[in-house]
C-alpha cells in the first residue's frame, strides 16, 4: 500500500510539472519569440552571417558571409520570384555545387567547384530542359569525353579531352543519330 501511495504522489507531481510547462509555452506571445538576425556587420564593418536582399517586397537574394566574403549557400531570385542561382562558397571561392536557372524556371547550368576551380561533371541545358553540353572537369580543365546535344536531346558531337586539350577523334552526328564525320586530333592539331 505504501508503494502505491509513493507511486501516485510521483505521478501527480510529474503531471503537474508537465501541465505547467505546457501552459507557460502556450501563453508566450509571438513577440517574445527569438528574432532571426541578418544583414549584420562586425566591429570592422565586415559582413557576417546571413544577408537578405529585397527589392521592395520581392526577395532578390540570400547570401552568407564570413569576414566579408561569401561563405555558405548563396541563392538569387528572378524578379518573378523563381530561383535564379544556387551556389556554395567557402572563404569567398566557389566550393561545392553550382546551379543556375533560366527565367522560365528550367535549369541552365549545374556542376561542382573545388576551391574555386571546376571539378566534376558540368551540364549545360537548353531552355527547353534538354541537355546541351556535358563535360567533366578536373582542376578547371576538361578531362575525358564531352558530349554536345541538339535541342531535342540527341547526340550532336563527342569530344575527348586530356588536361584541357582535344585529343583523338571528335565525332559528329546527324540528328537521326548516324555518324556524320570524324576528325582526328594529334598533338592538338587536325
Amino acid at each position: 500500500m505504501r508503494l502505491i501511495i509513493i507511486f501516485s504522489f510521483l505521478l501527480l507531481t510529474c503531471h503537474h510539472s508537465m501541465a505547467q510547462r505546457f501552459h507557460n509555452s502556450r501563453s508566450e506571445r509571438p513577440s517574445q519569440k527569438k528574432e532571426e538576425k541578418f544583414n549584420r556587420e562586425d566591429g570592422n564593418r565586415q559582413k557576417q552571417g546571413k544577408w537578405v536582399n529585397l527589392s521592395g517586397e520581392t526577395l532578390r537574394s540570400v547570401e552568407h558571409f564570413k569576414d566579408n566574403q561569401w561563405h555558405g549557400l548563396i541563392t538569387q531570385y528572378w524578379p518573378s520570384g523563381l530561383l535564379k542561382l544556387e551556389e556554395e562558397f567557402r572563404e569567398g571561392k566557389p566550393h561545392g555545387f553550382y546551379r543556375d536557372y533560366y527565367r522560365n524556371g528550367n535549369k541552365n547550368r549545374e556542376g561542382f567547384h573545388k576551391r574555386g576551380l571546376k571539378d566534376g561533371v558540368f551540364i549545360k541545358y537548353w531552355p527547353n530542359g534538354q541537355k546541351n553540353l556535358v563535360t567533366k572537369y578536373v582542376g578547371d580543365l576538361e578531362q575525358g569525353l564531352s558530349y554536345d546535344y541538339y535541342k531535342d536531346g540527341t547526340l550532336k558531337k563527342e569530344t575527348h579531352f586530356e588536361t584541357g586539350q582535344v585529343v583523338g577523334d571528335v565525332k559528329y552526328f546527324r540528328k537521326n543519330g548516324d555518324l556524320k564525320k570524324t576528325r582526328t586530333f594529334v598533338d592538338k592539331k587536325l
